[in-house]
C-alpha cells in the first residue's frame, strides 16, 4: 500500500491518510486519532469508518472516488480499504484507479469542478424554446427519464448538449398532469421530431429501458448513438456500469446516485418533484461527460468499430426480441402443474414415512434433519463457512449415504424450484399457491425478457424492471412444450452444433480434432470410446454424455475431483480420461499454457471477432479457467449474435418472428406452408465462415421444428 501510494499519490506532505478503526471508548472521539493533517492538500479515507469520521457518509463503495469535504472545509477522497481488496479482488482496480486520482487531488488544496447550471420547472415557452434550439444546433443529445417505481409513469425527461448545462421537462407531480392536454401534446410531438428524425447522436444510460419506455409516446424506437453502459462493459466487462460507478470514473461530480435509490423505494412522491428534475440533469450531464470520454477509449482499446458496428446494432436487435416475446398455452401450462403437483404429493407422503414432519425448504429443519438426526458428516460452504444444506451437499451427502430419504428431499425441492420458478405457481404458507402466470405474461399472452451482456458478451435474461418476464434462458427442456405456437405457424430452432468444442480445436489448433470434424465423425462419441477403450459404435447415450462432460470441463482447465463431484463419478477415473484425453489432444494443455504466457504479458485476450477482454483478477487457478473460457464462448456468442442480427434484418415479407436467442441458438416462429423457404435462408445467412486463430471455421446449424419449443424435431426435407 506504501508502495503504492509513494508512486502514484505524490509526496506525504501534500496528503494524510486516515484508516479510522471502530473505537470502543466513548470518552474518546473517533477524529481524536486524526491529528497534524490541517496542512494536507487532500485527505484519503481509507474504507468505511473514516468515510463515516471524516464527511458522515455512509456506504464506502458508493462514496469511493468522490471528492468531498470535512465538516471543517477540507477535501477528502474516500477509498476501498486495501484489506477489503484482498478479500474481494474485484475492488483492487478501484483502489488503483482513485490513488490515481488522489495524486491529481493532492497538488492543490481546493475543490475544482466544473461549474454544472440545471434548469428545472420551465414554463411552456422554455419548453419549446429548449427544444427548437437542439434541434437546430445540438450535435449530441444526452437523454434520460425518471418514473414511478414500477409503474412506467415517466415524471420527467431530462436533455442536454453540453456536460456543464442541463434541462429537464415535468410531466407528473404527485401523479397529477403539470401540462394542459395540448400542451403535453405539443411537447411530444416536439420531441418525436427531435429524437427519431433529426439524426442527433443520442446518448443514454441503458439504452433498453430508454427505448421501450419512450416507445409508446415517440411511436418509435429512438435511434442511439451511445448507450454508456454497454459502450463501458466492451472496455471493461469486468468492472461495474452503473451510472453512479461511471460518475465516479470520469466525472468530478460527487455520487449522487442515492437520490435514485430513494426514488425507486418510494411508492409516491417522497423523492419532490424538485429534487428528481435537479436529480435528472445530474444524469445527463454525467451521461454526456461519461460518452465523450468513453467513445477516446474505445478508440483507444480497438473497441471502436466493434461498439458502433457490431454491438449497438445488437443492441437494437435485442430490444426487438424482448418486444416481441414467446407465446405459452396456458393450457400447456395447467397441465404442467398438475403432473408437478400430482408427484409432489406422492413424493412428500414418501418422504413423510421416512423422516416425518420437516420442511425441506426449511435451512433449519434440514440442517436438524441432516446432520442430527441422520448424523451425517456436517458440510460447510467453502465461501462463507456456513452449514449448509444446498442441493449440491445433498447430492455429495446421497453418494456417501444409502438413506433413501435424501433422494426425495433433491426431487422434492427440485419439483418445487419448477412450480414457482418456471411455471409461476407460489406456495404462500397463509394463502397456499398462488397462480401468478397471468402477472409474468404481457397482454400478447407471451412471455418476455430483458437481455443483459456478460463478461464474455454472451447473453443474460431476467425478468423487466417490473418484474414481468423471466429469464428465457434457463427454461428446462422438459418444461419447454409450455411454449406453443398458434395455428398455422410452427417453431424454427436453428442450434449450432458442438460450436464451443469445435472453436476450442481451432484455436488450440488441435489438428486431430479438426479432421474428425471434417470427416463429419461424433467428437463426443469418439472421445468416449477412445476413453473407454471401446469401438465408437458401441458408446451408449449416458457414456457420451459423461465423457461430453469431462472432456468440456477439461478443455476449461477444471480439475478431476471437480468434474468427479459433478458427475458422481470417482476422481481417479476422471483422472485417466483426462490423461487419455491429453495423449490424444495434445494441442489443448499447449493451448492451455499459451493462454498463461498472454495474460503473464497484458492479462489481455482477443477473441477472432475482435473481443478484447482484460482480466483484472487474483493470479490464480480461477483466473486461468475464465480465461480458457473466454476465447470458445465469446467467439460462439459473437457468432451466434451476428447471424442474429442477419436473420432479424432480412426480409420474410411477414412469414417469419424472430422470437428469442439462446446460447448457441436462435428461435422463431414461421407459417407452416414458409417453414421450407425460412431454412433455405436461415442456414447460409448462419453459417457463414471466418477465421479463428488456426483456420477458417463454419460451424454448422442444426434445424429442428416442431408445434411447441420443447417438441422441436430434427427437419428433415
Amino acid at each position: 500500500m506504501i508502495t503504492i501510494i509513494g508512486e502514484l499519490s505524490g509526496s506525504a506532505e501534500k496528503l494524510w491518510i486516515s484508516a479510522l478503526q471502530t473505537v470502543n471508548m466513548p470518552s474518546i472521539p473517533v477524529c481524536a486519532v486524526e491529528t497534524h493533517r490541517a496542512d494536507s492538500n487532500l485527505l484519503i479515507a481509507l474504507g468505511e469508518e473514516s468515510l463515516q469520521a471524516l464527511t458522515g457518509k455512509k456506504s464506502i463503495t458508493k462514496w469511493r472516488g468522490s471528492i468531498l469535504q470535512t465538516k471543517e472545509g477540507q477535501k477528502v477522497l474516500p477509498i476501498i480499504h486495501p484489506k477489503d481488496c484482498m478479500k474481494q479482488w474485484k475492488y483492487y482496480p478501484l483502489l488503483i484507479t482513485d490513488l490515481i486520482k488522489a495524486k491529481k487531488e493532492s497538488e492543490f488544496p481546493e475543490i475544482r469542478k466544473l461549474n454544472r447550471q440545471f434548469k428545472i420547472n420551465p414554463t411552456f415557452e422554455e419548453v419549446i424554446n429548449e427544444l427548437d434550439r437542439l434541434e437546430k444546433v445540438a450535435e449530441y443529445i444526452s437523454e434520460d427519464i425518471e418514473t414511478y417505481k414500477g409503474s412506467g409513469i415517466i415524471r420527467c425527461i431530462g436533455l442536454t448538449d453540453s456536460i456543464t448545462t442541463s434541462f429537464t421537462i415535468p410531466f407528473v407531480s404527485a401523479y397529477t398532469p403539470i401540462w394542459r392536454n395540448e400542451e403535453e401534446i405539443e411537447i411530444w410531438h416536439k420531441l418525436q421530431k427531435l429524437l427519431l428524425y433529426s439524426n442527433k447522436k443520442i446518448v443514454v444510460q441503458n439504452a433498453s429501458f430508454e427505448q421501450k419506455m419512450l416507445e409508446s409516446w415517440l411511436e418509435g424506437i429512438m435511434p442511439i448513438w451511445m448507450d454508456t453502459m454497454r459502450a463501458h462493459a466492451l472496455v471493461y466487462p469486468e468492472l461495474s456500469h452503473n451510472l453512479g460507478f461511471l460518475g465516479s470514473i470520469y466525472t468530478d461530480m460527487p455520487y449522487w446516485k442515492d437520490r435514485e435509490e430513494d426514488n425507486e423505494k418510494a411508492s409516491g412522491d417522497s423523492v419532490t418533484i424538485d429534487e428528481l428534475q435537479e436529480y435528472n440533469c445530474k444524469d445527463i450531464c454525467g451521461t454526456l461527460e461519461v460518452a465523450f470520454k468513453l467513445e477516446q477509449e474505445l478508440k483507444e482499446s480497438g473497441m471502436h468499430k466493434f461498439y458502433h458496428e457490431y454491438d449497438k446494432v445488437l443492441s437494437t436487435v435485442l430490444v426487438s426480441l424482448e418486444k416481441t416475446g414467446i407465446p405459452v398455452s396456458r393450457i400447456k401450462v395447467e397441465e404442467l402443474r398438475q403432473e408437478r403437483l400430482n408427484k409432489l404429493k406422492e413424493l412428500e407422503n414418501e418422504f413423510q414415512a421416512l423422516a416425518g414432519d420437516v420442511n425441506v425448504r426449511s435451512s433449519k429443519q434440514m440442517k436438524k434433519f441432516l446432520y442430527e438426526d441422520l448424523a451425517l458428516p456436517v458440510k460447510h460452504n467453502k465461501k462463507t463457512g456456513k452449514v449448509t444444506t444446498s442441493e449440491d451437499t445433498l447430492l455429495k451427502l446421497a453418494k456417501t449415504s444409502n438413506n433413501p430419504a435424501l433422494k426425495k428431499i433433491i426431487e422434492i425441492r427440485n419439483l418445487k424450484h419448477d412450480l414457482s420458478s418456471f411455471l409461476f405457481l407460489k406456495n404462500n404458507k397463509k394463502k397456499g399457491y398462488i397462480d401468478e402466470l397471468s402477472f409474468q405474461l404481457g397482454t400478447d399472452e407471451r412471455l418476455h425478457t430483458e437481455y443483459g451482456i456478460t463478461e464474455t458478451g454472451r447473453l443474460s435474461s431476467r425478468a423487466d424492471i417490473f418484474g414481468k418476464g423471466t429469464n428465457l434462458q434457463n427454461q428446462p427442456e422438459d418444461l419447454r412444450v409450455m411454449f406453443e405456437a398458434p395455428a398455422g405457424y410452427l417453431f424454427v430452432k436453428a442450434d449450432l452444433e458442438q460450436a464451443e468444442d469445435r472453436v476450442t480445436a481451432w484455436l488450440a489448433g488441435e489438428n486431430t480434432l479438426k479432421e474428425l470434424y471434417a470427416q463429419g465423425i461424433d467428437t463426443h462419441a469418439y472421445k468416449a470410446a477412445m476413453a473407454l477403450g471401446k469401438k465408437i459404435e458401441d458408446v451408449t447415450k449416458e457414456e457420451r454424455k459423461i465423457i461430453k462432460s469431462v472432456a468440456h470441463g477439461w478443455n476449461y482447465g477444471r480439475g478431476a475431483k471437480s468434474i468427479a463431484e459433478e458427475l458422481n463419478l470417482t476422481k481417479k477415473e476422471v483422472e485417466v480420461f483426462i490423461q487419455k484425453l491429453s495423449r490424444t489432444f495434445p494441442n489443448i494443455p499447449a493451448w492451455h499454457l499459451k493462454i498463461q504466457q498472454q495474460l503473464r504479458a497484458t492479462r489481455t485476450l482477443i477473441t477472432p471477432f475482435g473481443r478484447k477482454r482484460t482480466f483484472m483478477g487474483r493470479w490464480e487457478d480461477d483466473l486461468f479457467r475464465e480465461a480458457y473460457a473466454f476465447g470458445p464462448q465469446s467467439t460462439v456468442a459473437d457468432y451466434t449474435n451476428t447471424a442474429l442480427i442477419k436473420v432479424v434484418n432480412y426480409n420474410f415479407l411477414g412469414n417469419v418472428e424472430v422470437l428469442h436467442q439462446c446460447h448457441d441458438e436462435i428461435l422463431s416462429m414461421v407459417k407452416e406452408e414458409f417453414v421450407k423457404d425460412y431454412i433455405q435462408i436461415v442456414k447460409p445467412l448462419i453459417e457463414q465462415p471466418f477465421w479463428c486463430e488456426t483456420g477458417m471455421l463454419t460451424i454448422p446449424v442444426d434445424i429442428k421444428v416442431g408445434k411447441t419449443w420443447g417438441t422441436c424435431e430434427k427437419w428433415k426435407q
